[in-house]
């Protein structure tokens, strides 16, 4: 069955193919080096620039791009794991015996008390003054972020001709 084929171009024109992860003998890319090249860093920097207002705002230390970064992987990581509350995360001590602990804290470098203040000020795109409970209030809560994936997107994404189709796909 044929796969569905793409390339990147990174912002050092490096090109990257999707069956092409090795790219040298013995060197293979990470995810995190697919997740750079499709994260548009105009986005990166607008989410760190609203969010430290944010974090201003309550007298808490302003946060960086690295620390973004950071969050967005913690955040996938929670994935991987079942928990009640997300605070079970930072447990160094497991809750069955035969579990490791996620000790998420000692793991990321990411304190629960600065994941809970990322959590709660995130802000992905500009919102008008007013926050009125309307539905064009709602997406503009994402209005910036779906812009910027899709212009990054567009450019630097080539499709090509062959497509996957999965057998979820069909009925």
């Amino acid at each position: 069955m044929p796969r569905q084929t793409w390339s990147v171009r990174t912002l050092s024109g490096e090109v990257i193919h999707e069956e092409g992860e090795v790219i040298g003998a013995g060197q293979s890319r990470k995810p995190y080096d697919c997740f750079m090249a499709m994260f548009p860093m105009r986005q990166l920097a607008l989410m760190v620039r609203l969010t430290s207002a944010k974090l201003q705002a309550r007298d808490m230390r302003p946060t960086t791009g690295g620390e973004v970064l950071k969050f967005i992987g913690v955040t996938v990581l929670a994935t991987r794991y079942e928990f009640g509350a997300r605070a079970d995360l930072w447990a160094t001590r497991p809750h069955n015996r035969y579990l490791v602990a996620p000790a998420f804290g000692e793991r990321t470098g990411m304190p629960r008390s600065r994941f809970d203040s990322l959590w709660s000020y995130l802000t992905f795109s500009e919102q008008s003054e007013g926050g009125r409970d309307s539905e064009e209030s709602r997406w503009q809560l994402v209005d910036d972020f779906v812009s910027n994936i899709n212009e990054h997107r567009s450019s630097r994404v080539c499709p090509s001709d062959r497509i996957c189709v999965d057998e979820s796909m069909c009925k």
